[in-house]
């Protein structure tokens, strides 16, 4: 899978962080994807419930999983907005949550055609 395919994730960078096997991260993808939706609307409900600790939390993970996929760009979002949630910086949680929520969306779905033209090759 070329780095097209996926957007602006590294897949070179995501089949090293995965041991060399473009298999294995295959097969990480569809983790990813499959626990991703569950994830995007934890972290949505906890910035709606302002819960500032659990949203800290989830996208902590989210910064950890999308570094280890070579999701660079959502995982530097994830990383400041982890950050902002441990200094208790609602504003720019409140400014930046809608466009990571985005991102996510769009690398979610790319993820899902990614996947499927891989497994129909």
């Amino acid at each position: 899978c070329s780095n097209q395919c996926i957007g602006s994730v590294s897949s070179d960078e995501g089949i090293y962080n995965s041991g060399g096997s473009p298999d294995d991260y295959v097969e990480i993808l569809k983790i990813f994807l499959e626990f991703g939706k569950d994830k995007m609307s934890k972290i949505k409900k906890h910035f709606d419930d302002k819960n500032i600790f659990d949203y800290t939390t989830e996208v902590h993970s989210l910064k950890s999983s999308s570094a280890n996929i070579g999701a660079a760009e959502i995982s530097a979002l994830a990383k400041e907005l982890e950050f902002a949630g441990k200094d208790k910086n609602v504003d720019l949680i409140e400014e930046k949550t809608g466009k990571l929520l985005e991102m996510y969306s769009e690398l979610l779905k790319n993820i899902a055609i990614a996947i499927k033209e891989y497994d129909n090759r």
